[in-house]
């Protein structure tokens, strides 16, 4: 929850969040709504508890020749794998409350000699509890890949005793001239 400091309005109580990677590391994470305000002011970020991700779930591999997803993983179908002049990747998902689905997988992948590559654009479609995430990568794979895990499941969410506060001085919005 992002709370204003001055007047105790929620500004929003569902943050979503882009987070831009480069070399596998993160740069930074942009929060935000249109309820916020442009000029400058203080705000609250309000944490009241962390999905929390299953060791053993961390890292999954996918093996393109025998077309296994290797551990399986509650929630997350393997649907298809396909190869031949690119290779596409289908996972079936389970819908998380009414909220919908969230990418399952970070932003890059390992192949099988180590090398990372960053993770296909997903298309998305939803059809009541399920989703379809594909992924199309523009070269023919062969062997595993590993994938690793965002902890997007809420079976695992585990409330804060006290909620974590973290006061946010946020600048004046940034407004190009045209």
């Amino acid at each position: 929850m992002l709370k204003d400091v001055e007047t105790g309005d929620i500004i929003t109580d569902d943050l979503s969040y882009i987070s831009y990677d480069q070399d596998f590391h993160m740069n930074s994470i942009a929060m935000g709504s249109r309820a916020m305000k442009s000029e400058a002011h203080t705000a609250e970020l309000i944490i009241t508890g962390v999905n929390l991700l299953d060791k053993d779930e961390e890292y999954i591999t996918i093996d393109f020749d025998k077309k296994t997803m290797s551990p399986e993983i509650e929630g997350i179908k393997l649907s298809m794998i396909s190869t031949g002049k690119k290779s596409a990747l289908t996972f079936l998902i389970d819908n998380i409350d009414s909220k919908g689905f969230t990418t399952p997988f970070h932003f890059n992948y390992y192949n099988e000699v180590g090398e990372i590559s960053p993770l296909p654009y997903a298309s998305y479609s939803v059809e009541g509890e399920k989703s379809t995430v594909s992924y199309v990568f523009d070269e023919e794979i062969h062997g595993t890949i590993i994938l690793q895990s965002n902890g997007w499941n809420y079976d695992h969410y585990v409330p804060l005793n006290e909620p974590a506060r973290i006061i946010i001085e946020v600048p004046e919005a940034f407004e190009p001239k045209p």
